[in-house]
């Protein structure tokens, strides 16, 4: 029998177990990110969302899956993981992309964005984030000659607990640095306004003298919030043209950030408009959200001098 009719079969069976409640079944075929099975993600961490089977990181091993997540009652930034677990560990997980060049995302490219690593705490684990209203992302599940038991992959959504940054930088050309604080960490970050959407051509990565992260824009008054990691961190958004770097990858649609690098414990400090902003990356794959305000310039005006 043909393998991807027999697997499409045996996973169509699949789905009407009740074993688990939410259980959805990856169904062939679904070998890239024109066919990926579409998945709407339950509000609450949940076991086995999704299985599946793969023995191969090609062809029918290829499991693409379009997933969305659900609108959380509380405003907020969420983090979201999807956990491979099987009896037989060693499938890899990958967020995927797109690829850019000179700042333009490349349509219709496959770029794996952040990688799966055994090593993490818990292993086998891919990460992004969204606020409160729901978000897409591509996620990509491959196996090994060894994995031969079906896979499942474990859900878990967290609000995320922001930083308290500035609350009263004045309105104008304010200045965003990770540089000359201390530490030697390749930033990359994102300003997102008060709706907790990123702002175009408010990001950056590096400068023309170093890895580090300055970011200089104009500001009206109102709430922001500030997205920092490690390099690369991305939404869907090309890099700004007075970015040193054009070229990293990122994510395929609005409303998501990710960060790409499993380094933990990284020094994230930083300062907006001239104040300090400490920040640490503790996990792997972690984004720091920060919380700053800007506020009208106050006029001195009524005083009279003695």
């Amino acid at each position: 029998m043909n393998v991807r009719l027999l697997r499409g079969a045996v996973f169509a069976a699949l789905a009407l177990v009740p074993a688990m409640a939410f259980a959805q079944a990856e169904t062939e075929p679904n070998d890239s990110k024109a066919t990926a099975n579409l998945f709407t993600l339950p509000a609450l961490s949940t076991t086995g969302v999704i299985t599946g089977n793969s023995i191969s990181a090609t062809t029918t091993g290829l499991d693409y899956f379009r997933v969305t997540t659900s609108a959380q009652a509380t405003a907020g930034f969420y983090r979201h993981r999807l956990i491979a677990q099987s009896t037989t560990p060693g499938h890899t997980l990958t967020v995927r992309g797109l690829t850019q060049t000179g700042g333009v995302p490349n349509a219709g490219t496959d770029a794996a964005f952040a990688t799966s690593s055994a090593a993490t705490v818990p292993p086998r684990f891919v990460q992004w984030y969204t606020s409160q209203a729901p978000g897409e992302i591509f996620i990509r599940v491959t196996g090994a000659a060894a994995t031969t038991a079906n896979y499942s992959l474990d859900y878990d959504v967290q609000p995320v607990t922001e930083v308290t940054g500035p609350g009263a930088v004045t309105q104008g050309t304010i200045t965003i640095t990770a540089a000359g604080q201390g530490h030697t960490t390749d930033t990359d970050l994102w300003v997102y306004d008060s709706t907790r959407t990123a702002i175009p051509g408010y990001g950056n990565d590096d400068t023309a003298v170093n890895a580090q992260s300055v970011l200089t824009r104009d500001y009206l008054p109102g709430d922001f919030h500030l997205a920092i990691s490690n390099f690369n961190l991305a939404n869907n958004l090309g890099s700004p043209p007075d970015d040193a770097f054009l070229t990293g990858a990122v994510l395929d649609f609005p409303g998501v950030v990710a960060d790409s690098s499993t380094a933990t414990n990284l020094n994230l400090a930083h300062s907006i408009g001239g104040t300090a902003v400490a920040a640490t990356k503790v996990g792997p794959f972690d984004v720091v959200f920060v919380a700053f305000t800007v506020v009208v310039p106050v006029e001195l005006t009524g005083f009279t001098i003695e």
